[in-house]
């Protein structure tokens, strides 16, 4: 059925999950290959039931996805067709009669969806790519569209290695899609399943996992990485450096209350107060606070790791959450001579393809970018090295980071570096995330942990 790629075995297991259970999802690891079987999943629909397809997914996804639809059917150009761009030209587009897959990002597929299914009464099989970066809020607009949409249309594949993101009932708005009658309804859940809450209304303990862990099972496929490729080849390590004088002194004004806030009630780092946010912001990019006279202690050993890159000729994949700090690497990276790529959340739909495509096709030696925007999707498995000069509060965003350079069996070991300032809330931010790993290896014991 495929053009040029066959599936492996565990894509054909998979493919006859989806036709036994309509609702579902597939919640394998990262780098297991859970967009063939869902490709083919789309032309199964389309030949042997005449139903079209939508596939909702992050907007960096969407050629990307497009290429992989052509790689593994016969689907011809003018039938995969992306709905993006101003409201006129997401109409011409819906209405293309030769469409058989339209493919959405989620803000696109939330304002459209009504019109999409007028314009496409055929559509009746929903594929969700990354789900728990567009559908893990159950009060969010884009989840309360999409309950809605759902009961029109019948069928739904939903794909993330990481459904549990943080907060226990991340997973609530995936079970009430394709079981609501595990909890009547989201107070149902928070009432079973929340067992601290603060004055604030923050959930600061969660109970009785396993059932979540029971229900996930019934309602989804899930391969591991270790299943498909064997064990996870890599090196992890938490390198301390020391933060420039002027960094520090501007820094320890807003040390103890940051670290405060962190343990009190902004515990899971989803509202970071006023001082944490300052001190993360003085460490990450000290020159937006006029500290320019001395180099950031992590460009210095970024500088060190990059040489050696230049030395090996290896590809590095480098990740920070603070804009200004991405571009003063990618700088730093330029002045050494590198070829470097960029990510982020303001580089869009073609430059951002291309800068995907130039690193891997290895036309550049470094990316820049960051997790919430260039760790997901791309298969960058020729990387030698990743390295965090800054995290999130998301264990999520972590495995999803450097798991783009863990596509397959690697012949040698993935570096992974993550880079933190001594004495910091660098190490608060840390242990938060792997608080977050612990409580979804309760739910999925086959959910790394971290233990560096």
């Amino acid at each position: 059925m495929g053009n040029e790629l066959e599936l492996w075995d565990s894509q054909v297991s998979d493919l006859a999950y989806y036709m036994a259970n309509p609702k579902c999802f597939n919640l394998s690891d990262p780098g297991t290959g859970k967009t063939p079987s869902v490709c083919v999943y789309a032309y199964y629909k389309w030949s042997y039931d005449q139903e079209k397809t939508v596939w909702i997914m992050p907007k960096s996804l969407l050629q990307k996805n497009k290429n992989e639809l052509h790689a593994f059917t016969p689907f011809k150009d003018d039938e995969v067709i992306i709905v993006d761009g101003t409201p006129k030209q997401r109409t011409k587009q819906m209405s293309g009669p030769a469409g058989k897959v339209f493919l959405m990002g989620f803000d696109a597929f939330r304002r459209n969806w009504e019109a999409l299914l007028v314009l496409q009464p055929t559509i009746n099989l929903a594929l969700v790519d990354e789900w728990h970066m567009g559908y893990k809020s159950n009060t969010s607009k884009r989840t309360q569209g999409l309950y809605v949409a759902m009961r029109r249309i019948k069928s739904l594949v939903g794909m993330t290695g990481t459904l549990i993101d943080g907060r226990l009932d991340s997973v609530y708005p995936a079970i009430h899609i394709v079981q609501p009658l595990y909890y009547p309804n989201y107070n149902a859940f928070l009432n079973f399943h929340a067992d601290m809450i603060d004055d604030y209304g923050t959930v600061l303990q969660w109970k009785n996992t396993k059932k979540v862990s029971k229900i996930l099972k019934e309602i989804s496929v899930k391969h591991t990485f270790e299943e498909i490729h064997g064990p996870e080849s890599k090196i992890t390590n938490v390198e301390k450096v020391p933060m420039g004088k002027e960094a520090r002194k501007a820094y320890n004004e807003f040390h103890n209350e940051a670290m405060l806030e962190l343990e009190d009630r902004f515990l899971d780092g989803s509202l970071p107060g006023v001082a944490v946010i300052r001190a993360r912001q003085i460490m990450a990019h000290p020159e937006t606070f006029g500290i320019t006279k001395e180099k950031s202690g992590k460009d210095d050993r970024l500088e060190i790791h990059l040489t050696d890159a230049q030395t090996a000729g290896e590809a590095v994949i480098i990740y920070s959450v603070h804009v200004p700090e991405m571009e003063r690497i990618r700088d730093l990276c330029l002045e050494m001579g590198l070829a470097t790529s960029f990510i982020n959340g303001n580089i869009t739909g073609a430059k951002r393809l291309k800068a995907a495509n130039d690193f891997e096709e290895q036309r550049s030696q470094v990316m820049v970018g960051s997790p919430e925007t260039a760790a997901v999707g791309f298969n960058w498995g020729h990387a030698a090295h990743v390295i965090f000069a800054t995290m999130d509060y998301k264990d999520t965003s972590f495995f999803q980071a450097y798991r783009r350079a863990m596509r397959g069996k690697r012949k040698t070991p993935l570096r992974i570096t993550i880079l933190q300032y001594e004495d910091s809330v660098d190490q608060r931010v840390f242990s938060i995330v792997k608080e977050k790993a612990k409580l979804a290896n309760e739910v999925d014991p086959t959910r790394q942990q971290l233990v560096v």
